[in-house]
């Protein structure tokens, strides 16, 4: 029995050679993005994941 499909949308945000702010770059990306499902993004290590996750939780705080 097969599993669920939902729709996903790629988008591709990558580096012109010059230094990059990698939690400002995603900030920006995920503003122009709808506010509804989920936000799947690619970094390259643990400093980026958690240096965006705490950029986003600063700009989108979560109900509780």
């Amino acid at each position: 029995m097969p599993g669920r499909l939902y729709p996903v949308e790629t988008r591709y945000l990558g580096s012109d050679g010059d230094e990059r702010d990698l939690p400002h770059d995603v900030l920006a990306a995920v503003r122009t993005l709808p506010h509804e499902g989920d936000i799947l993004v690619f970094l390259p290590g643990e400093r980026d994941i958690r240096d965006c996750a705490d950029t986003l939780a600063a700009q989108f705080p979560r109900d509780e």
